[in-house]
């Protein structure tokens, strides 16, 4: 063969692999399997160690040393097929779970203490516990089931005329649910459906006497795996009440961005705003509330992964005098599992 032919097949072949390089991997990503663990076909994921973390890169090259393998091994240069954790493939957390995003569903325990300064001078204290456990249906259908509510609430009204009150407050059961097929688009854009019901089980003054149902939906944006936007809307009306209740109809929404700002130690921001409109009272209430939160140790199957997080907030042009917020403060652990805790 001539000289002339070979660089033209050198040259192929160089182009072929800058390509291959540069191509960016799909949801389906791979892994070298180092030579030292050829035999047992344990594997070594690669990718590239930055200061946003490290994430998968190309389907083709890697130098050893930025793959994170083994000092003295190499790749081997065979590939094999690999599931990416659903935050990495889906974006938002960093490649770890917040125990945020709405399309994210694990077992979850997540007990917080929010302190509420109302407009009108009144204070709230609530100890309040949200659990929740993933369900499946078919292979098209994941959601959770979820309860979440005060187990004690601290009431004080004495500034508008009224007394102290402690007992348990109105919880709340939820139940969201992504449709899989609907996953789609470059953006990863998830649509969220959720029922959700209020129900009239506090003590005393506490209680509200009302059955309310509240159907709502959103969605989830996340095309990076440093953030996510979500944007969630509820719909609340009275199902039954007793004859002294006022009657329920409103729209919530919510609307929030995490983004996680060091990868490598794990540590988030998420700016939330809220909106409600009572069409009954003829009331409007705005909120905005910054969290602040760390993931301590990462969801790995059935061991625990551990969140601590603050989440100051703000109430803005609220009326004063009313039940509104004026400030608040909430501070809370999650505890979350992939796999059931308990399991054999």
């Amino acid at each position: 063969m001539t000289e002339a032919p070979k660089i033209r097949i050198l040259t192929a072949a160089a182009l072929a692999c800058g390509i291959a390089v540069a191509q960016p991997l799909n949801a389906g990503s791979a892994e070298w399997v180092s030579a030292a663990d050829e035999t047992s076909g344990s594997a070594v994921s690669f990718g590239a160690v930055s200061d946003s973390g490290t994430f998968p890169i190309a389907s083709g090259v890697v130098l050893p040393e930025r793959a994170g393998l083994p000092e003295g091994t190499a790749p081997t240069g065979r590939m094999i097929s690999q599931t990416v954790p659903e935050d990495a493939e889906q974006g938002g957390d960093g490649g770890v779970k917040t125990g945020n995003k709405p399309s994210t569903f694990n077992y979850r325990i997540n007990p917080y203490v929010r302190y509420n300064k109302l407009e009108n001078g009144a204070e709230i204290m609530d100890y309040s516990v949200f659990l929740m456990a993933p369900v499946k249906w078919f292979g098209l259908f994941e959601g959770a089931f979820v309860y979440e509510g005060p187990v004690v609430r601290d009431q004080d009204l004495t500034d508008i005329g009224g007394g102290k009150d402690t007992g348990y407050a109105d919880p709340v059961i939820r139940a969201p649910m992504i449709f899989k097929p609907f996953q789609t688009g470059k953006f990863n854009w998830i649509p969220v459906f959720i029922q959700e019901f209020t129900l009239p089980w506090g003590s005393g003054e506490l209680g509200g006497d009302t059955l309310v149902m509240s159907p709502g939906g959103g969605f989830v944006i996340s095309s990076n795996p440093r953030w996510f936007l979500a944007a969630i809307q509820f719909y609340d009306f009275d199902l039954s009440k007793s004859s002294g209740a006022a009657d329920v109809n409103r729209v919530r929404m919510r609307y929030f961005v995490q983004y996680m700002v060091s990868p490598k130690h794990r540590i988030y921001v998420m700016p939330e705003f809220q909106a409600s409109f009572d069409f009954e009272a003829d009331e409007d209430s705005f909120w905005i509330a910054p969290e602040i939160g760390k993931v301590i140790k990462p969801i790995q199957g059935s061991s625990a992964g551990f969140v601590v997080y603050a989440k100051p907030g703000y109430g803005i042009a609220n009326e004063s005098n009313s039940f509104e917020r004026e400030w608040s403060l909430e501070v809370g652990v999650r505890w979350m599992w992939d796999e059931f805790p308990l399991g054999g």
